[in-house]
Formats: structure tokens, sequence, C-alpha cells
């Protein structure tokens, strides 16, 4: 009797965690899509801090791009009822990068559930 109720336990559990894995979305608002977008992003809650990794996209037609470097600026925040919550910020470099992990937010308790978190991209003042 015991292993059945383990089998149907793990079950349970595993489809919550790949339920609560799915319901984070994540929304990029990009001032520098001239110089590279991001794709496949994956938001990761399993440890903390939370990260979001993605895949690098580098736009090879650079006279679109603002940037004067390849250093560039990110902001992690949720909206909700009609307040913006901050939950990280920083600098990465694209350069010579296929993917990039994001630290999104110190403790996954931070961010609001079954709210989009957005993903602010721009021009490092660097």
């Amino acid at each position: 009797m015991a292993a059945p109720r383990f089998s149907v336990l793990a079950a349970l559990l595993l489809c919550a965690c790949a339920h609560s894995q799915a319901e984070k979305n994540i929304k990029v608002e990009s001032q520098v899509e001239g110089c590279f977008t991001l794709q496949n992003i994956a938001l990761d809650t399993s440890k903390e801090p939370v990260l979001a990794t993605a895949l690098i996209n580098i736009n090879t037609a650079t006279t679109d791009c603002p940037c004067k470097s390849a250093v560039m600026k990110y902001m992690a925040y949720q909206k909700k009822d009609g307040n913006n919550f901050d939950l990280l910020s920083g600098q990465f470099s694209i350069l010579g990068k296929e993917s990039v992990a994001l630290p999104i937010a110190i403790q996954k308790r931070l961010i609001f559930p079954d709210i989009p978190i957005y993903l602010s991209l721009s021009c490092s003042n660097n």
C-alpha cells in the first residue's frame, strides 16, 4: 500500500512543479532590438537567486544598434494594481556570448505568483 501512495504523491508533486514553472511568464521590453534579441527565455525558480536564462541572437546589421558598447542594462519588475514592483537590475555583456543567465530576484517569495515578470533591456551608460 505504501508504494501506490508514494507514486501518486510523487506524480502530484511533479505536476505541481511543472505547473508553477509554466505559469511564470516573462515579457521583454527591449530598446536594443537592433543589437540583439533574447530567445527561449526560461525562468528557474528551483533555487535562489531566481534566474532567467536565454539564448542571445546578435543582430549582424549593427547600423540599427543604438548602443556604443556590448554592455547592456536590464531591469526586472512586475506590474500589479497599477504599480511597478522592482525585483533586480544589473548589467551584462553580449560580446562573444551565445546565452545569458540574469538574476531576476534574490528570493522567489519576492515574486508575485501568476503575474508576468517584465524584463526591460537598454544600453548601458558605460
